[in-house]
């Protein structure tokens, strides 16, 4: 197993997410915020899920794990589509990694795209 390259393509991964923090954290942020305000006023008076539990209290945790999914999703995916596009996906693939290394950097960087932006809503700054 190649360490040296599988950190070096995580590490690859996880600096370009944090170039794009607009992306990576207030976007998802703000289409969460924007869905709770316009579902949650529509519907808080006309839809009881459960006896007792508000509308919007049983909307946020479904919120929360749409935006964690869709960010560790588009980390990967944006970034195997960007090397395409751009023409440096053919030096990445020329690297000595075998497809389980390959596999594990971008998915462990989607990993901690997700739990970033979980992070960061979460805990007080």
């Amino acid at each position: 197993m190649n360490l040296r390259g599988f950190y070096t393509l995580l590490y690859k991964e996880l600096l370009r997410f944090y170039k794009v923090g607009f992306q990576t954290l207030l976007a998802p942020v703000l289409t969460s915020l924007l869905y709770l305000l316009v579902f949650g006023h529509v519907l808080e008076e006309h839809v009881q899920v459960f006896p007792g539990v508000r509308y919007t209290a049983f909307l946020i945790p479904g919120l929360m794990m749409m935006a964690v999914l869709q960010n560790a999703f588009a980390n990967s995916s944006s970034s195997l589509i960007q090397s395409k596009i751009t023409g440096n996906l053919i030096f990445v693939l020329m690297t000595p990694l075998s497809h389980v290394e390959f596999f594990m950097a971008f998915v462990l960087a989607a990993v901690v795209r997700g739990v970033v932006w979980v992070s960061g809503c979460i805990l007080p700054r």
